[in-house]
C-alpha cells in the first residue's frame, strides 16, 4: 500500500497474512520516501514492483522494489514545466 501526504513524504507498507487463519492482514514493512512535495498521486504497475508518484513539484518520480520487496529506490524522476492556469 502507498501513502502520499501533504507532509511531502511518500510512504510504503508490506502487509501480510496475519498467522491466526482469520485472514487479516498485519503490518510486515514500512518505508518513508522522500517525495520533496506534496504527494497527490501514486500508482503502481501491473506487478506491483514500480511506484509512480506525483506531487506540487511538476516531477514525476518512478521508485523500484529492490529485490525483497522492501528497499525502494528512484530510479527516474521526470521535470515537467508548471504552467499558469490563466495562460
Amino acid at each position: 500500500i502507498s501513502v502520499g501526504e501533504r507532509d511531502g513524504v511518500l510512504r510504503v507498507h508490506r502487509l501480510k497474512k496475519s498467522a491466526d487463519g482469520r485472514g487479516a492482514l498485519e503490518l510486515e514493512s514500512s518505508q518513508e520516501l522522500d517525495g520533496e512535495s506534496d504527494t497527490w498521486r501514486c500508482a503502481w504497475n501491473v506487478t506491483g514492483t514500480v511506484l509512480a508518484s506525483s506531487g506540487d513539484g511538476g516531477m514525476v518520480k518512478l521508485w523500484k522494489s529492490g529485490f525483497k520487496g522492501d528497499d525502494w529506490t528512484c530510479v527516474s524522476d521526470v521535470h515537467g514545466r508548471v504552467r499558469n492556469q490563466a495562460e
